[in-house]
């Protein structure tokens, strides 16, 4: 009977310390969890065209702005060539839950090369109350590269012609 009750005391500890984590409001927000992460390959050759070592962008030069022209990533580009920005980082508590909605972003490689990153979305409060995407779909200069719900965005690794 001991050994039961000390088991059960353990489990319903393990469940109350986890379900704290999930419900952590430093851990548990849209605009920390659902970055944009990528990687840059060429669609011919698969080189990370971002690479500090082989990629044919500089890393200093590449930013991202949202569609108001503010800097959402401002650079430098990580030394393996990964990106990351937080799209919803400025306003994501100003977001209406319920309500399809769409952001632009643009990547500026070099004077004469920008992509353009199309986010439809719509937001719902989770379980702890948080917001979460009910549904997103991303777009890579028209082309559809991640569809989903939750917290996250899958680290991405998009193909440039």
């Amino acid at each position: 009977m001991y050994r039961w009750s000390l088991v059960s005391l353990l489990l319903t500890g393990c469940s109350l310390l986890g379900s704290s984590e999930k419900c952590n409001p430093d851990f548990n927000k849209v605009y920390y969890s659902a970055g944009i992460n990528f990687e840059l390959l060429d669609a011919h050759t698969s080189k990370n065209l971002l690479d500090v070592r082989t990629g044919i962008y500089s890393p200093d030069a590449v930013k991202v702005y949202d569609a108001t022209r503010q800097v959402v990533f401002p650079g430098p580009v990580r030394g393996d060539g990964l990106v990351s920005f937080s799209p919803l980082e400025r306003e994501s508590d100003r977001l209406p839950y319920g309500t399809d909605l769409q952001r632009e972003y643009y990547l500026y490689l070099n004077p004469t090369d920008q992509d353009t990153f199309a986010l439809a979305f719509r937001l719902r409060k989770n379980e702890c109350g948080f917001a979460e995407f009910e549904r997103y779909t991303l777009r890579y200069n028209g082309k559809e590269v991640a569809v989903g719900e939750g917290l996250t965005i899958p680290s991405l690794t998009l193909y440039k012609r």
